[in-house]
């Protein structure tokens, strides 16, 4: 159809798709600052897909963990091993949340696009279309300000159990793989200090490998406990304790946190057991509190060497530990255990890699 232009000129010819748009005119596409800002402001409301972050902040505030966020930042560098949960999963206690579902609340409100995804064993940047090997993808992320930092997320207790009834008969086979010196545990055992007739517990105590020197030091007048809660492991320690006629070695599957002696102890030993306890904190405070005043405690396990060879090590050492005994690398227990008794000591052995480290209780 034709028409005439409006100041009366040469006829115009327009097509059905101009009268469209002439009856049905589209408003003008934002400017992309505009839209910066309309994201920002729903980021920092209360509604939207990523109000998470102010549940987040409460949760922090409420548990007194993670890293404070600048203001009008989207950093949200978290430790995950200190970030505590929210809503419903709130009333559990500390460590006692899957894994996978503190991951979650850590990254909730993180925008999709700058989580790091594995894909065919690379990282990518989810809706960037970057990809490349290691740190290059998390530097991208620093600086776009919404990288997720991810230390270590500890595993429930019905998680840890289940994963040590699995390896109980390959105890010995790990010792082997993590190079751990053959004579470590009869040294623990006589950084202790014991003596025929005394009473000592092993926090951990597994499959009964340290159970024939702490017997041999405790002598047949004395009384040795075991503690785990692992029914797998203790099945095999029960055995071995059978096999040789023990009569004073007791053993018992139950939380450590909530185990109570029969008795007051002489010295407590943790074997190879504190790295692997979400709860730790609160097993130290009970081991101390079954302890007579001047009675010892002892706590061997392994750790990163130190200086640059433990940086070396680390990520191996992250991914060894989550497939096998789930040991957390970043746990320092000489650090507990040094404000709380006296005399302190501490040894270490295979450059560094273990170490046994005693104190006294106080009177």
């Amino acid at each position: 159809m034709a028409h005439r232009a409006a100041e009366g000129g040469a006829p115009v010819r327009r097509s059905g798709r101009d009268h469209l748009a002439q009856a049905h005119p589209q408003p003008e596409a934002p400017r992309r600052r505009h839209r910066v800002e309309d994201r920002r402001a729903r980021d920092q409301g209360t509604g939207g897909r990523r109000a998470g972050l102010s549940r987040l902040r409460r949760a922090e505030a409420a548990w007194g963990g993670g890293h404070r966020a600048r203001d009008n930042s989207r950093i949200r560098k978290i430790s995950i091993r200190e970030c505590r949960p929210v809503g419903p999963a709130a009333n559990r206690t500390p460590g006692s949340l899957h894994a996978a579902a503190r991951c979650r609340i850590a990254t909730r409100g993180v925008p999709r696009r700058c989580r790091l995804r594995r894909r065919s064993g690379r990282r990518r940047l989810a809706g960037r279309g970057r990809t490349s090997r290691g740190r290059g993808s998390r530097r991208a992320a620093r600086r776009r300000g919404c990288l997720v930092a991810v230390q270590w997320a500890d595993y429930d207790l019905d998680y840890i159990r289940n994963r040590y009834d699995r390896i109980a008969s390959l105890i010995v086979p790990f010792e082997w793989l993590l190079f751990m010196p053959s004579a470590f545990r009869r040294t623990a055992v006589q950084r202790i200090g014991l003596k025929p007739g005394e009473r000592v517990l092993e926090i951990g105590c597994g499959t009964g490998r340290n159970l024939p020197f702490l017997r041999d030091a405790v002598g047949p007048t004395g009384k040795v406990y075991g503690v785990d809660f692992s029914a797998g492991m203790l099945a095999r320690a029960r055995a071995s304790v059978a096999s040789n006629g023990w009569d004073n070695v007791v053993l018992t599957e139950s939380d450590a946190a909530e185990y109570r002696a029969p008795e007051p102890l002489d010295a407590v030993m943790f074997g190879l057991s504190y790295n692997t306890m979400p709860h730790h904190r609160a097993v130290l405070a009970r081991a101390l509190d079954l302890l007579k005043p001047g009675g010892r405690i002892v706590i061997m396990d392994a750790k990163l060497p130190p200086g640059i060879g433990g940086r070396m090590v680390l990520p191996f050492s992250i991914w060894l530990m989550k497939h096998t005994v789930l040991g957390n690398p970043y746990i320092r227990p000489w650090e507990h255990l040094e404000p709380l008794v006296d005399d302190f000591s501490m040894e270490e052995f295979l450059f560094g890699s273990y170490y046994v480290c005693r104190g006294v209780k106080r009177g």
